[in-house]
């Protein structure tokens, strides 16, 4: 992922409408594209049951996957992991692989 800009955001407002249920905000359809492309080469994980240490999570999923096109490992408070990989043949072939390579690793 490239690191924070230091130049000013040039943000917009959308205004919010009501759903039956709650409040919506339809953006332009190029500001989905745009995430889309951002987060494209990135495998979502979860670990149910005990919160695992992300120090743990991100050194074996480097030691693992790091040869392989790992690029970042993130987190957040949820409790997801993201695993960032250089492309989409790196992506593809841990999502691929499955467990079976993880489990190699160790």
């Amino acid at each position: 992922m490239d690191p924070p800009s230091s130049s000013p955001m040039n943000l917009k407002y959308y205004e919010p409408f009501h759903s039956v249920i709650r409040k919506c905000v339809l953006p332009p359809l190029e500001v989905a594209e745009n995430g889309s492309k951002a987060w494209k080469n990135c495998l979502v994980g979860y670990f149910i049951g005990k919160k695992l240490p992300f120090s743990l999570v991100n050194n074996i999923a480097i030691r693992i996957w790091g040869n392989l096109g790992l690029l970042e490992v993130l987190a957040n408070e949820k409790g997801f992991y993201f695993f960032k990989f250089s492309d989409d043949e790196a992506c593809s072939n841990v999502l691929e692989a499955g467990l079976g390579y993880l489990w190699e690793g160790w």
